[in-house]
């Protein structure tokens, strides 16, 4: 049901917004090649005979918000949303990786008191590394800290927490989870706000309004209010350490008690944060804490092979690896690394029918001389095995054949995340902005708005005059919009995304709609495009991005932001800047 109103709110915003266009291009096409005061009734004229399109428009997104009300019952729509986490998480999970065939089990310890307070009465933490949700059922606050050092699978043990719960929430009788990064909220912002935009930009069935109690709310909104989420808040350490403090207290004091909590943390971060002002420890009230420890030889030693394709001769390759695990051994102390242990497998691990002998061989870890060494080895590997040619490949890709170029822009895009901490939204080109000189955006912002509202609006003109009027008009509109939109964009007057849209909707909405399609219309798509130009950045941006993340796993999503399959990775790439 909600993809047909998704379907239906399009149709009639593309039908308004059209007619709209007629209107205004009319309008000033009207204006512009008629020569005043001699033929001024043409203006009127152009104008009444843009009355049906207004009506039209208005009918449109009239019946757009009518008909988008949702009219079932608040746990109606919990169900329907636990629904669609469930199957988006499940997804996520196998872009990831992380079935091929079982994820890797990780022991389970209580946090240490001093990080996080015992319950009263005590609630066994050590049993749900294989079932997380059993485990969060038994706290009575509905409130637990996950700790654990850097690549220890903290993300790994949420998403299978989300799993687990929105698979019980799809039979209606418990809360919804919601997993988002804490990394994107600017603290600037009220949390309930953050949390409702994070949750109308993840799920677009949440924008409908509903009827709670006297009021009309989104539905977003009213699962807030009425308690039916649990939030699953990842990245706490990767919250700026001016900030992090604030957040937290935030989120203690603007949660309501009722609203079940999940939040994951590096263990020497939460450590600073709750002791980091003597006198004054601060811990999230009410919560049970949990921290994941490292597996052991055998659980890897199984993961490694089980990965392999399942020969002799695969598993064989693994054993000068297999022989030093839970040794003191350099690479046996890497490999209790759940995030090396990971990369290992990406690396090295055959994926389908691959040819053993286009691999390279685990056994070249061995002669690597210390922890730091491997892990530098694994990660400059990391781009060359995802995009590794292979004729067996289900998804043909583009870049597979030039896989140097596609870690250059890898590295690119790296260094702009590690200048934005946290994940980067998928549409957010404006970090790019700050890559390009000012002038270059604004010429060419200047140019496309020129072409982009001069030739629609002189095709409209030639219905009022012939093709030389209709030339002048669009010559002195997209003249007149370039030199407005290439000063502000040059000048960096306006920042924000769609700064430019009222005005192109002046100016013309074919135009509007036509730079709004390739990704154009404000200055960072412009910034894009010439980073393109200049080799730092592929020219399809978003299909090379949607591509890395579903088929590769260089990336992975969490709500409307990409971010690199561990900080880790991004900041390796992003050594590899040149400057």
């Amino acid at each position: 049901m909600g993809a047909r109103h998704n379907r239906t709110s399009t149709a009639r915003r593309a039908v308004a917004v059209c007619a709209l266009g007629v209107v205004m291009t009319g309008s000033v096409a009207a204006i512009v090649s008629r020569r005043l005061p001699e033929n001024l009734a043409s203006v009127p004229v152009a104008v009444l005979l843009g009355l049906p399109s207004l009506c039209l428009a208005w009918w449109a997104l009239r019946r757009d918000d009518d008909e988008l009300a949702f009219t079932g019952s608040l746990p109606d729509k919990a169900q329907q949303l636990a629904r669609e986490v469930h199957n988006h998480w499940v997804m996520e999970r196998r872009h990831r990786g992380l079935e091929d065939p079982a994820p890797m089990p990780l022991p389970l310890t209580r946090a240490s008191q001093h990080l996080v307070p015992e319950m009263t009465p005590p609630v066994d933490l050590t049993d749900g590394s294989e079932h997380p949700a059993d485990l969060y059922e038994r706290i009575p606050t509905r409130r637990l800290v996950v700790l654990g050092d850097g690549g220890s699978g903290k993300s790994v043990f949420l998403i299978r927490l989300v799993i687990d719960l929105a698979a019980k929430g799809r039979q209606g009788d418990s809360p919804v989870p919601f997993l988002v990064s804490l990394a994107t909220w600017n603290p600037s912002l009220p949390l309930r706000d953050w949390l409702v935009d994070e949750l109308t930009s993840s799920f677009r069935t949440l924008t409908q309004p509903i009827e709670l109690g006297a009021d009309r709310v989104t539905c977003a909104e009213a699962l807030l209010l009425d308690h039916s989420l649990i939030l699953v808040l990842d990245g706490l350490d990767e919250v700026p350490a001016e900030h992090r403090r604030s957040v937290f207290e935030r989120l203690d004091n603007e949660l309501g008690a009722d609203l079940g909590v999940v939040v994951a943390c590096r263990t020497d971060a939460y450590a600073d944060l709750v002791h980091g002002v003597p006198g004054n420890p601060m811990m999230l009230k009410g919560a049970a804490g949990v921290v994941l420890g490292r597996p052991d030889p055998t659980t890897v030693e199984r993961y490694l092979a089980h990965r392999a394709d399942g020969t002799v001769a695969a598993v064989q390759r693994w054993q000068p690896v297999i022989d030093r695990l839970g040794t003191s051994d350099t690479l046996g102390l890497a490999l209790r690394s759940p995030l090396l242990i990971s990369l290992t497998n990406a690396v090295y691990n055959p994926r389908r029918s691959w040819h053993l002998s286009a691999l390279r061989p685990p056994s070249e870890l061995v002669a690597l001389g210390s922890v730091e060494a491997i892990e530098r080895h694994l990660l400059d590997q990391v781009v060359t095995a995802a995009y590794h040619p292979s004729d067996a490949r289900h998804h043909r890709c583009r870049w597979e054949r030039d896989p140097e170029r596609v870690r250059a822009w890898f590295c690119y895009l790296a260094s702009v995340m590690s200048v934005h901490p946290g994940p980067v939204p998928d549409r957010a080109y404006w970090y790019l902005e700050e890559r390009v000189p000012r002038p270059i955006i604004g010429a060419l912002v200047a140019l496309c708005t020129a072409v982009f509202t001069g030739v629609p609006t002189g095709v409209l003109a030639s219905v009022y005059t012939g093709a030389g009027g209709a030339l002048a008009t669009a010559a002195v509109a997209g003249a007149v919009a370039g030199v407005v939109t290439g000063t502000l964009a040059a000048s960096g007057t306006a920042h924000s995304p769609g700064w430019s849209a009222p005005l192109f909707a002046f100016l013309g909405a074919p135009g509007r709609m036509l730079a709004d399609a390739i990704g154009i219309r404000a200055p960072a798509g412009a910034a894009r495009y010439w980073l393109a130009l200049r080799g730092k950045l592929p020219w399809h941006l978003p299909q090379f991005l949607h591509d890395a993340h579903e088929h590769h796993g260089m990336l992975r999503r969490v709500g409307k932001a990409y971010e690199f399959r561990h900080r880790s990775v991004q900041l390796r790439l992003a050594e590899g800047v040149n400057s």
